[in-house]
């Protein structure tokens, strides 16, 4: 089967966008051809520094040579600019969380439907480089020893492994706790 490459925009510069942009060779079928930001040196900057062109949201959204848009904008802004994403009709990877709400991911995935697009979104960080040492222990639970219980919790206000913490005036904020085993602190810290 032939795979076809397919070209991605990016909305959201900030520090993220650089590990996207920077692992992009790694994956044989895509290839970023464009970046966004809110703030116009921002997007030029990452644009120059990756070798790609910087344009505004609307044009990047209206661009016939995108395919795939990801998402990079803070957690606040997730719905809003993946459903401008679909209303556009390219395909959407949306950076953790996808949505803040139950009724905004149903309403996204009905959109996709209704589109025949496709939306996604990053991992939660309990499958990331922090736990999988506590994960790979599991393997021990048959001689007696705890296995890892990760476990995410929605609260205001704080979000480990970034430094873009989300609005604490979100309610459905996301507050991520992954915890080794039930007695031990949080590896998020």
């Amino acid at each position: 089967m032939t795979m076809t490459t397919m070209n991605v925009g990016l909305i959201g510069c900030g520090n993220i966008s650089a590990a996207y942009l920077g692992l992009a060779p790694v994956f044989k079928d895509i290839r970023f051809v464009a970046v966004s930001d809110m703030n116009e040196d921002t997007a030029l900057a990452r644009a120059k520094e990756f070798g790609v062109k910087a344009r505004t949201v609307t044009d990047l959204l209206a661009s016939r040579d995108i395919d795939i848009v990801v998402n990079l904008t803070i957690p606040d802004a997730h719905y809003d600019v993946t459903k401008r994403i679909l209303d556009a009709g390219k395909h959407a990877y949306t950076e953790k969380p996808l949505v803040l709400t139950l009724k905004q991911g149903k309403s996204l995935a009905d959109l996709a439907a209704a589109k025949g697009l496709r939306i996604g979104s990053a991992p939660d960080t309990f499958l990331g480089g922090r736990t999988s040492r506590p994960a790979r222990s599991s393997t021990r639970a048959a001689s007696g020893v705890s296995p890892p219980a990760p476990r995410t919790s929605w609260d205001p206000g704080w979000r480990c492994g970034t430094p873009t913490p989300i609005s604490s005036s979100s309610p459905a904020a996301v507050r991520c706790w992954i915890w080794g085993r039930i007695t031990s602190p949080t590896l998020c810290s």
